[in-house]
């Protein structure tokens, strides 16, 4: 017996496992209707609502710095983050060790340290949030 793939909403007493926890299909035939609702009805499902939330994503993500203010829908709130520079030490510290080793005349030291230092683009991004941002006073 081949059991059916059952629409994705089926209450779990009609799902195929349901079906297999009343005894009413095999484990193999439980496993197998439910793989093909997986592979054949929810995976294309969700690949193309995938591809869509992403194509809105990049759309909001060029609207978004246009607004001079963050925007409201449905309780939620988006609002656009700016591009930062993001480094993880302290490069004031390290720059004033940096001029102590060359002061101290260890420039190849100093070189090796100079190399050292990396800085990263985080590029801008859209952020969509339950709540309002915080007011950040200067």
């Amino acid at each position: 017996m081949t059991a059916p793939c059952w629409p994705a909403d089926d209450s779990s007493a009609t799902s195929p496992f349901g079906l297999w926890q009343d005894d009413m299909l095999t484990a193999h035939e439980a496993a197998a209707a439910l793989a093909r609702e997986l592979m054949e009805d929810l995976e294309p499902r969700f690949q193309a609502l995938a591809t869509r939330r992403a194509q809105r994503m990049h759309e909001l993500a060029t609207l978004m710095p246009l607004l001079e203010s963050p925007l409201f829908v449905n309780g939620r709130c988006l609002h656009w983050v700016e591009p930062t520079i993001i480094t993880g030490v302290d490069e004031h510290a390290l720059r004033r060790l940096r001029d102590d080793l060359r002061t101290q005349g260890l420039d190849d030291l100093a070189d090796r340290l100079d190399a050292c230092f990396l800085t990263r683009t985080a590029s801008g991004r859209l952020v969509i949030e339950a709540r309002p941002p915080a007011r950040r006073t200067p």
